[in-house]
């Protein structure tokens, strides 16, 4: 048995796990840095919803697995179901960010 190794492993692995606690922490949103959903929209796979988004600039979907997102133009944005889970729809319009939480059943 050679202590200082298995010293030297045992702090890595707790700063790798260390890492990933952080990174799956770091992910959910908090009172600093997310704001409140503006809706919830509940889908079912291969369901859809079209949002009309006046003074839409920009779109940012979160989990690609969950949802799909699609402009229609003219300020309209599908949201099709893809994948059991959830995940957050940013969307721009003028000056304005707003959050969509996105849950697929």
């Amino acid at each position: 048995m050679n202590i200082k190794r298995d010293v030297g492993m045992l702090a890595v692995l707790a700063g790798v796990l260390g890492s990933a606690a952080g990174a799956v922490h770091a992910a959910e949103p908090t009172k600093e840095t997310a704001e409140a959903p503006r809706e919830t929209i509940v889908l079912k796979k291969g369901e859809h919803r079209d949002l009309t988004i006046p003074g839409l600039t920009r779109l940012s979907l979160g989990d690609g697995t969950v949802a799909d997102i699609r402009s229609m133009g003219g300020g309209t944005v599908r949201v099709s179901g893809v994948g059991p889970g959830y995940t957050m729809l940013f969307v721009w319009a003028g000056d304005a960010r707003h959050a969509y939480r996105i849950v697929v059943k």
